[in-house]
């Protein structure tokens, strides 16, 4: 059976949103925030208007200089001025020039502050009004969602969105703008060069149109591949034990880079695309600029000759001609560039508007709906109630229910798993609607009934209650925010929590961890009814709500359950039969139907399938003597903990340590290291990037020839040389051409695969780790998202195509420099001056930017982390009525996050004023210098002042293109860092160490030998405390204790989840340090108390137990018969090929409890442990699984953690841990019957 045979992540074509229209990226904004929009047009059309001008002035200034009697040759036939006047010309020139560079500066800060404090707060709405839809959508659209997109959704295109909406708006506007005035311009002082160097325009237009086209799709394809390893991540990280049990990490690590290449494949033809675009492009661009000089000098030697069909044809119009069209043209690609940008954010608004549009069946935020004006009395009526859920429509769940319950009474529906009774709890807390009949609360139909309100009037404890990050104080406060410490004391105290809460450090204060991963099953069930009872609800329901407890606080959670029923209804689903007994009206529900109704002395008597269900759960029929409470269990519950439970002071954004501050280069180096296996294509990519880091300046250089030829007489000779000039830019044009393709090509090869492998290589770094590190605060399952997309989508700062850029630029200054300095030092060091300053400005960017940077990647992994929990427990969230509160607390984020982006706001603003200004500045400065020395010292020409001032202009925009695009480079820096330490990171518990034994060969063989242990981040507090014991291959040996002693810690010492802090644990008589992890875990069968099934099919589910082979699915169904799931499985419709996810809300626990057994089985493991795996089961099914689970064990080793009498009953040892995790007490059952007050206390139980 393939592991991969199906698409974990359904089908594609729901990911396929549609395009907004642009204007509907602004949907959302304020009066206020279109004022400061159509203000930032105004200014990015008026920055647009203002560098045609600049050119035009410069143009005039260049004139000017060649009208100056300095120079040898006069390009006018009219008298040259004398330098004086030449002089006076200039320095007018200059300073409306500067003035000119000045309104630049200003109009390019005010567009960018204008134009991103508007777009922060387009995408801070448009991502708060998602997450409230998604919150206010119904329990059966969640049903069908894949969550785990959510989060990179949120991230990867609200930041699209970012793009399409901020200062790049405000760039191409004044692209375009300049472009059309530029063209105008051509047009006014040349219009018929012009339209003959505009017939390629519509060539280049057109291979533009289509490579954005391209670009756009692949872009597309690529973002749903990535979304689709996102949910494979998700999964896999989220359920990293079960992964790490069954040795799942390298199957998972293969489904990962199955979707990754489907990424890879879409990235390198968008790679491609944009190599043949840019290819192109220099192709066109340059050879009109051949044509276009070739017929200017043409032009210009006929305007001499005195042909006055050439009126336009000065030198000074032709150069104006030639630079605003060069220009329109440079600036015109540039700016439709920005369409493919406009088109990502149209699509990723796409997916945001689909969900906030979405109108939900059910709202629990609606003001819709009835609120009775008097308190509700809790009368609950049921009639005829038919329901199938969403995701199965033609499978009936429940078929006809009729019920009738008082107010105050406590009714108790019971039967086997699978038979409907959890959704029954489901249906009267009005997650779903019935296809046919009625529920009606004190008479009114529950679908009249406000939907928050009705939830506030219910509490609910769920069989696998969840818990959120924060301290306990936090999450019993969620059902009730006003509550006081003294209330939620009481209820603790009520739920028989409050003693275990006082043994922890930081009692109330403790940190739970992400979806309370630091306490025991036991613990966050008593917590769960705490919260569930602080409100007063009138109505409690309780499923399953002490199935993790031992005896003796089940015993005192249900006297203290019994107390809080008075005054209210109560709705209870239960397997044991010994918590409801008491109950009004006992229900017993089968397929769908109630089959039984009465009081529990009613249908004993009746003799009926109560009965026969209440026989089964006896574990003697012997009466057993009483005895008193001074038991072990009346000590008990110090509580168990995985990792810190020191609780988070303050803002936890501020408090996160876990981000490095910028790395240096030599680190980016070992990144682009990674890169290795592809250095051919890197060689053949650095080669043409030199080769393209020098084309601008031999433009520069032609350029600068045919200007020189202009000012010769005309001769025979100078025409040649205006025709070579031609013909060398033609060349030009044909090998840049070629090498931008070449480019293209060998950067999204290179690129895609080094992305690719940082992708891969922080995923299997994160499956490896040890699995106290994924219960680290800060590696909360959102921000291991986050980083695993985010950090690799940030390193492409400076990978793939950006690697060629800095290359191309960094030749482009390099060689720029030496040729200003060639052509006149002077002039040449000025030049350097503005770089050095330039860079200066750079780094104290860096240095102002740089925390902001990391404080906006600490905001989205918060967010993340709340957008993980949010979609991840919808139900708790939704039965506690908590969409507000989470609300809130996501809009605080966001809030943070804005606050970070604006902080540096009006540096943005200046840095983008100078990225329009300085070449400019720059360029007039270093002409205006050039011009007093030809002036003064006669040894420079026009010529090579214009040369110097372009080769230096080249690497002024090379600097001020790198400072406007800053904070991406400085992301990307730390992005790198996190990368590498992540990746470099050495768990404790190495893998591929240690001897390999074959499984085969493993006798199964334990032992414990003085096993101290505490959680690492509490090293000082052991959880195990010098606990020894043996267990000879093919025992039972059964361990209880009070709930939270420990027992399910020593199952994770066997796992080798940890290591012990003192003592060894042996497998076979060789400890586990010297062998193999894997050697240990492929050995090993677990059944655990919450078991986790993958998003895959019902098959894959069970043969996931054995990641080492192809599992027959003969061999499937035999291991799904044996653990009594196979007639079930076999009812759907589409049998083992059933998708778990489709299940979602129809799967009891007690059916997901038995697919994890199958699961368990098909390992033919040699040791089997069995971690209260029928908790969650009815008696029967009970009786069936534990004389399968008997069966399948007979001569494994086996170890058991139970609080069921029936589970242990076939033990050969017994060891009885005390609240502190010491053995206090061991042997054979019926020894322990005799002498252990605890023991005979639990076997004396009647489940």
């Amino acid at each position: 059976m393939s592991h991969d045979a199906h698409n974990p992540t359904g089908t594609s074509a729901e990911e396929h949103f549609p395009k907004v229209s642009y204007r509907r990226l602004f949907r959302f904004a304020t009066r206020k925030e279109k004022a400061f929009l159509y203000l930032g047009i105004g200014f990015s059309i008026l920055a647009g208007i203002l560098t045609p001008i600049v050119n035009k002035v410069f143009g005039t200034f260049v004139q000017t200089l060649m009208d100056s009697k300095a120079q040898n040759n006069c390009m006018d036939t009219k008298k040259c001025d004398s330098p004086e006047e030449v002089r006076i010309k200039l320095n007018e020139i200059m300073i409306n020039t500067i003035l000119l560079v000045a309104c630049q500066l200003v109009v390019g800060y005010a567009f960018c502050v204008c134009l991103k404090w508007v777009s922060d707060h387009q995408v801070y709405r448009t991502k708060q009004l998602f997450f409230e839809r998604l919150l206010r959508q119904s329990i059966g659209w969640h049903d069908v969602q894949h969550h785990s997109k959510f989060i990179s959704r949120l991230v990867q295109n609200g930041a699209k969105i970012q793009r399409a909406t901020g200062e790049n708006l405000g760039i191409c506007f004044s692209l375009l703008v300049s472009s059309i005035i530029a063209l105008g311009n051509a047009l006014y002082h040349g219009w018929f060069l012009t339209l003959v160097s505009l017939l390629l325009m519509p060539l280049l237009v057109w291979v533009t149109y289509y490579a954005n086209a391209l670009e756009t799709r692949c872009s597309e394809e690529q973002d749903l591949a990535y979304g689709d390893a996102g949910t494979v991540a998700a999964e896999a990280l989220g359920n990293i034990k079960t992964v790490a049990a069954y040795s799942g990490e390298l199957v998972e690590q293969e489904r990962y880079e199955k979707e990754l290449r489907n990424a890879l494949s879409s990235g390198i033809r968008r790679g491609q695309a944009m190599g043949i675009s840019d290819g192109l492009t220099l192709l066109i661009f340059y050879a009109s600029t051949a044509f276009t000089l070739w017929l200017g000098s043409f032009l210009i030697f006929e305007y001499r000759s005195g042909n006055a069909a050439w009126g336009q044809s000065s030198p000074k119009n032709i150069l104006t001609v030639y630079l605003n069209l060069v220009m329109a043209a440079y600036e015109f690609g540039e700016g439709i560039s920005y369409f493919e940008m406009f088109a990502e954010g149209r699509i990723a608004a796409g997916g945001f508007h689909q969900v906030i549009d979405k109108v939900s069946e059910i709202d629990p935020l609606a003001d819709q709906g009835q609120i009775p004006g008097e308190d509700l009395k809790g009368n609950i009526e049921i009639k005829n109630l038919h329901f199938s859920y969403p995701t199965r429509p033609t499978e009936e769940v429940l078929k006809g229910i009729n019920i009738s319950i008082k107010a105050g009474q406590t009714i108790a529906f019971v039967g086997h798993s699978g038979c409907g009774k959890s959704t029954m709890i489901q249906l009267l807390q009005r997650f779903y609607d019935p296809q046919r009949g009625q529920i009606s609360f004190d008479g009114h139909d529950i679908k009249d009934l406000n939907v928050g309100w009705l939830r506030m009037q219910i509490g609910v404890v769920r069989q696998e209650p969840t818990m959120f990050s924060g301290s306990i104080s936090d999450n019993i406060r969620l059902a009730k925010p006003s509550a006081t410490d003294a209330e939620i004391e009481a209820v603790c105290k009520l739920a028989n929590a409050h003693d275990f809460i006082m043994k922890f450090p930081e009692k109330y204060n403790t940190m739970l961890g992400d979806r309370g991963a630091l306490i025991s099953g036991g613990q966050k069930q008593r917590l769960g009814i705490a919260r569930a009872i602080i409100n007063n609800p009138r109505i409690v329901m309780l499923d399953e709500a002490t199935s993790a407890l031992d005896m003796e606080s089940e015993r005192s959670v249900q006297s203290a359950l019994e107390a809080a029923r008075r005054g209210r209804t109560m709705v209870v689903v239960a397997h044991r039969l010994s918590t409801v007994q008491s109950a009004d009206l006992i229900v017993f529900i089968k397929d769908g139907q109630v089959l039984e109704r009465g009081t529990h002395q009613q249908l004993y008597d009746k003799r009926g399938a109560y009965f026969q269900l209440l026989q089964t759960q006896t574990f003697d029929n012997k009466p057993h003597s009483s005895v008193s409470k001074g038991s072990l269990a009346s000590k008990s519950d110090l509580g168990l903990s995985t990792i810190s439970l020191v609780p988070t002071e303050g803002d936890p954004i501020k408090d996160f340590k876990g981000t490095p501050r910028p790395i240096s280069a030599h680190k980016i180096f070992k990144i682009w290291m990674l890169n290795f296996p592809e250095w051919r294509w890197l060689f053949l990519g650095a080669i043409v990037s030199l080769f393209l880091g020098c084309v601008q300046i031999i433009h520069g250089v032609l350029f600068g020839k045919v200007i020189r030829v202009w000012g010769l007489p005309d001769t025979k000779e100078t025409r040649t040389a205006a025709h070579m000039g031609g013909a060398m830019f033609l060349g030009l044009a044909f090998l840049s051409g070629i090498a931008a393709l070449l480019k293209g090509v060998a950067f999204a090869m290179s690129g895609e695969k080094l992305t690719f492998r940082i992708r891969s290589g922080i995923f299997k770094a994160m499956m490896f780790q040890d699995i106290a590190w994924f219960e680290e605060k800060q590696n909360h399952l959102g921000a291991l998202c986050t980083r695993l997309s985010e950090d690799a989508a940030l390193a492409q700062g400076v990978t793939g195509i950006r690697m060629g850029n800095m290359i191309q630029g960094f030749t482009s200054i390099f060689i720029s420099t030496i040729l200003a300095l060639y052509y006149s030092v002077k002039l040449g060091m000025v030049g350097i001056l503005f770089l050095l300053i330039l860079n200066i400005l750079g780094y104290l960017e860096e240095i102002y930017l740089v925390d902001e940077a990391e404080d906006d990647l600490v905001n989205v992994e918060n967010s993340s982390m709340l957008m993980a929990q949010a979609v991840g427990q919808i139900r708790t969230i939704a039965s506690l009525h908590i969409e507000q509160k989470f609300i809130q607390d996501y809009t605080q984020c966001l809030e943070n996050t804005k606050r970070v982006n604006l902080k540096p706001l009006h540096i943005r603003g200046l840095v983008m004023g100078m990225s329009q200004s300085f070449t400019w500045f720059a360029y007039i400065i270093l002409v205006f210098y050039g011009s007093q020395l030809m002036l003064t010292e006669g040894n420079l020409t026009v010529a090579d002042i214009v040369a110097v001032g372009q080769f230096i202009t080249f690497g002024t925009q090379v600097v001020a293109e790198a400072m406007a695009s800053a904070p991406n480079y400085y992301k990307a820096k730390i992005a790198c860092g996190r990368i590498l330490k992540l990746i470099q990171m050495t768990p404790t518990i190495k893998r591929n160490q240690g001897t390999k034994i074959p499984t085969n060969n493993i006798k199964g063989k334990l032992e414990f030998y003085r096993v101290n242990f505490a959680y690492p981040s509490r090293p000082s507090e052991l959880i195990i405390e010098n606990f020894s014991f043996r267990c000879e291959p093919g025992k039972h040996i059964a361990i209880i204790g009070p709930s939270g002693c420990g027992k399910s810690t020593l199952v994770k010492l066997i796992q080798r989840f940890y290591d012990p802090t003192g003592g060894f644990v042996k497998l076979d008589d060789h400890k586990f340090t010297d062998l193999d992890v894997d050697t240990v875990r492929r050995s090993i069968g677990i059944v655990s108390q919450e078991p986790v099934l993958f998003d895959r099919s019902i098959a894959e589910n069970i043969a996931y137990g054995d990641n080492l082979r192809i599992i027959p699915m003969q061999e499937i169904i035999q291991a799904a018969k044996q653990a009594d799931i196979h007639d079930f499985v076999d009812s759907l419709a589409d049998g083992y090929n059933t998708r778990v996810g489709q299940l979602e809300g129809m799967l009891s626990g007690g059916q997901k409890q038995r697919v994890a057994i199958a699961r368990s089985l098909i390992r033919k493991p040699r040791i089997f442990l069995n971690d209260e795996s029928t908790s969650a089961l009815d008696a029967t099914t009970e009786e069936i699984i534990q004389h399968t689970l008997d069966s399948v064990s007979k001569g494994k080793t086996c170890i058991t953690i139970s609080h069921q009498p029936n589970a242990i009953r076939t033990a050969d040892w017994v060891l009885v841990l005390d609240a502190k995790g010491k053995l206090v007490e061991q042997g054979s059952a019926a020894k322990l019957l005799k002498k252990s007050q605890f023991f005979a206390q639990f076997s004396s139980t009647t489940r």
